[in-house]
């Protein structure tokens, strides 16, 4: 399953709490955090 439908599931309960669920979440959240960021950067730089 790719990240997307990961944290859609995570974030409902459906997949439980094992530490490398835990771990993908986080990592994936820091991701989407990341992106935004380099969005955000993107629009000063075009």
């Amino acid at each position: 399953m790719d990240s997307e439908d990961f944290s859609d599931k995570f974030q409902k309960g459906q997949l439980g709490d094992s530490i490398d669920f835990i771990e993908w979440a986080n990592t994936y959240q820091h991701h989407i955090a990341l992106r935004a960021e380099v969005q955000k950067l993107l629009v000063y730089v075009a």
